[in-house]
């Protein structure tokens, strides 16, 4: 019995010691679109960029609200490694489809990156012959482009017409026969907040004109601006600090600020768009104000982030290739686990095997304990002991 436990002991250490030295992989991956639109019976195309360091072991897949998606026969998931692309065609859009996508990756069988989630809204086609209306978004800022659409069945003569509140003047008119899609764009302006457009259709021979209305707009000067960053950062190590909006508009540029720093950072970070990328941080940053200023058309907004630097004077004494490891740690990792609290289970284990070696043999061997005459001495019997 001792000899079998001794066995799994040594199999758990050199299984366990094996997981703390694997390196991980460093990878960002971005949802291209925050807010996708597509029509019922229609086909989509959902896309995620990967960023970091790419290899062909890597397993894609999709989630829809927080639930793994199961894409049917006529959909399709492709991924180009070399160019970082993951993406999802969906055909034949039904209702059902609409909700929060997210692009996950694994790599040996662990989630090492999860996508912000992009929202898919889908457009109902009616199945009545009056008309519907439908805004291309909810949220606007002030120089965005508006696009509204009023859709029909009917078949027959008829007349369409956008109305622009409030005298409900003409915008736009279409004579079709068929099938019929009335589009119209405009650029917002903060006057046209709340207000709602009408989408009237004259049919041959009716004397009651059909009219379908828009939500109304919503359109903001405010952007709520924040950031993604630990709370404490230790010197030596890197930092990445991204910055969002809650709005999770698309096209919005973003510009960082230095303040109060005691040098010159200039030279100490990347700078790309909405992510800073610090290589290594230093004392002389604690205490550094880092403001993040996002602006979209006439929308601005703004957040600063202090910087909370600790001297990290951690010494740790290990081997030539507990060293390696530790170096090649990523700091961006699902699960962090030191290497010391890795070598300490190891003496452990190493204690427990010699306490179990001296109860049965009463003698000790340590240098051979590991080795495989070791383990095969430690299942041998004592002289004398019957079998």
């Amino acid at each position: 019995m001792a000899s079998k436990i001794q066995l799994q002991l040594l199999i758990i250490t050199c299984c366990f010691y094996q997981f703390c030295s694997q390196q991980n992989v460093d990878i960002t991956i971005v949802f291209h679109t925050k807010h996708i639109q597509a029509h019922q019976h229609g086909n989509v195309e959902l896309l995620c960029t990967l960023h970091g360091d790419l290899n062909n072991e890597m397993e894609f897949s999709w989630l829809k609200d927080g639930a793994q998606f199961i894409p049917d026969y006529n959909d399709h998931q492709r991924s180009d490694i070399s160019a970082g692309n993951v993406v999802l065609d969906i055909s034949d859009v039904k209702l059902s489809d609409e909700g929060h996508y997210q692009c996950v990756v694994k790599y040996r069988e662990k989630v090492i990156a999860i996508s912000r989630p992009g929202y898919l809204t889908v457009q109902g086609i009616p199945d009545k012959n009056y008309p519907q209306c439908f805004l291309s978004k909810h949220l606007y800022t002030e120089g965005d482009k508006v696009n509204i659409s009023c859709i029909s069945e009917t078949k027959g003569n008829f007349k369409m017409q956008w109305l622009k509140p409030p005298q409900d003047t003409e915008m736009i008119q279409s004579e079709k026969t068929d099938f019929t899609k009335l589009f119209c764009s405009f650029e917002a302006t903060k006057q046209q907040h709340g207000k709602e457009y009408k989408c009237l259709m004259k049919m041959e021979g009716e004397q009651v004109p059909r009219v379908c209305s828009t939500k109304a707009l919503n359109i903001t000067n405010q952007l709520h601006v924040y950031t993604t960053t630990p709370e404490f950062i230790y010197t030596g190590k890197s930092l990445n600090i991204t910055c969002d909006t809650k709005e999770h508009f698309e096209d919005v540029s973003y510009t960082w600020i230095f303040e109060n720093c005691s040098s010159d950072m200039s030279n100490k970070f990347i700078n790309m768009n909405e992510k800073i990328y610090i290589n290594t941080i230093d004392m002389d940053m604690n205490g550094c104000h880092v403001t993040c200023k996002a602006a979209k058309n006439m929308a601005t907004g703004n957040y600063t982030y202090v910087m909370k630097v600790i001297q990290n004077d951690q010494e740790i004494n290990v081997s030539s290739l507990s060293v390696q490891a530790l170096k090649d740690e990523s700091e961006i990792s699902t699960i962090v686990l030191t290497t010391s609290s890795c070598f300490i289970f190891i003496i452990v284990a190493i204690a427990l095997l010699i306490k179990y070696k001296k109860k049965n043999t009463g003698t000790l061997d340590i240098p051979g304990i590991l080795t495989p005459q070791g383990i095969r001495s430690m299942n041998r019997k004592p002289k004398g002991e019957s079998v």
